[in-house]
């Protein structure tokens, strides 16, 4: 099978909390096939959970209703005290799903999904929504930030496709690159570097 072309330009990190051995590997290739630069983790309960994102940051923190020692509100309760940073999505059954979801947005949840049938085919994309809502509002942050006395950060994301020709670039990278979108999509990561640093 051919190794899936990353749709990120950079690794992003996910967390999978659910009680279920086999949903955990099922829902880890379903991600893994969309996109190589996914580096997944996973864990049972909420302990571990908390204990990972002590050690570690991550992106986003996938999260099934059951765990072995609570549920998905538990851990989002726990995750909104400890002030963790992640994006967090959570994955509610059907029956119920309307009642479920006010409770975890209340919670603090970023977003869920009702694992109605092909739930795991939206699964990437909706990481894929989540992440860029994320640097959307944070470049909104940094551009209300100009003329103030806060830091600006500025992120440049890009995606490739398989030769190394851009697909896609937010508006952090034109203003990093000095190009526009339209300019970069004429072009190859490789135009970026100088000649005779391509293999530094």
């Amino acid at each position: 099978m051919a190794r899936p072309q990353p749709k990120f330009s950079m690794p992003i990190t996910i967390l999978l909390a659910d009680a279920n051995k086999s949903y955990r590997e099922i829902t880890r290739k379903m991600l893994k096939f969309y996109d190589a630069n996914f580096i997944i983790e996973d864990c049972a309960s909420i302990r571990e959970c908390l204990k990972k994102t002590t050690s570690r940051a991550y992106d986003i923190i996938i999260i099934n209703e059951k765990l072995e020692d609570g549920d998905c509100f538990a851990l989002l309760s726990a995750i909104r005290h400890e002030d963790i940073p992640a994006q967090t999505l959570v994955l509610l059954e059907e029956a119920g799903a309307d009642e479920a979801a006010t409770r975890a947005n209340e919670l603090g949840a970023t977003e869920y999904l009702v694992k109605s049938r092909g739930y795991l085919s939206a699964l990437p994309f909706t990481v894929k929504q989540i992440l860029e809502k994320k640097t959307h509002r944070e470049e909104e942050e940094a551009f209300e930030n100009i003329g103030s006395d806060k830091p600006i950060t500025q992120r440049g994301y890009f995606i490739l496709n398989h030769n190394g020709k851009f697909i896609s670039a937010n508006p952090g990278m034109e203003s990093i690159s000095g190009y526009t979108e339209d300019e970069l999509l004429e072009l190859t990561l490789l135009d970026l570097i100088p000649k005779g640093k391509e293999w530094e």
